[in-house]
């Protein structure tokens, strides 16, 4: 099964709070967003936006120039039938299925240095393949502005070796700063980090590690 399938199969067989991610409080994606306190106009990414709630907070704070990011057509669909029972949908607002494991797409090719930040919870450490991280990290850079900010989530060194039936790859602040700094990929420089200890909703805890990380 192909990860394109298979996160088909998750998105349209499972409601929000049936995933380990789902918080009942304000998305800590968003209350990390929020520190960057940037311009209601500024252009946002997020990068596996599954069916979360990251969008709706943005949408409701005035920021309405977004591209949710998803391998998961089904997701989206989701994802866009919510905004709009929620009067929320805004036309700025795009829906785009890409697999930001693979080599370089059309999209990639019109964002070049035009977002102002791109938040990604818990998408990245599926990247296990070298390609993938390399394919991965080339959209981020590319499609950041100067001084652009990457807010980032992946399980911390200590946190779970799986993540919806799939191997994750994990990482500690040291480690993942230095694959940055090898990767020649930025420059990026990291403003801020810290770790978390999620609960899921059946209770159990999980570790993440937390960064801002801004493009030189």
């Amino acid at each position: 099964m192909s990860n394109r399938e298979h996160w088909q199969q998750v998105f349209s067989h499972k409601q929000a709070q049936q995933m380990s991610w789902s918080q009942t409080n304000t998305d800590t994606a968003y209350l990390a967003f929020e520190r960057l306190n940037l311009n209601k106009s500024a252009y946002i990414v997020e990068a596996g936006c599954g069916i979360s709630d990251w969008s709706k907070h943005a949408l409701q704070n005035g920021y309405q120039n977004l591209t949710l990011i998803d391998i998961s057509k089904q997701a989206l669909q989701c994802l866009e039938i919510n905004h709009r029972q929620s009067g929320l949908f805004s036309h700025t607002c795009k829906y785009q299925e890409l697999d930001l494991s693979a080599p370089e797409s059309h999209w990639q090719s019109t964002a070049l240095n035009t977002v102002d930040c791109w938040i990604d919870r818990a998408v990245f450490h599926f990247m296990t393949e070298a390609g993938q991280r390399k394919n991965y990290i080339n959209k981020v850079a590319t499609s950041l502005k100067k001084q652009g900010y990457w807010v980032l989530a992946t399980f911390a060194e200590n946190g779970p070796q799986q993540c919806s039936n799939l191997p994750v790859q994990r990482y500690s602040h040291q480690q993942l700063i230095e694959y940055l700094d090898a990767s020649e990929l930025g420059p990026f420089q990291c403003v801020e980090h810290w770790q978390q200890d999620h609960i899921t909703p059946w209770g159990g805890q999980q570790s993440f590690n937390w960064w801002i990380i801004q493009r030189r």
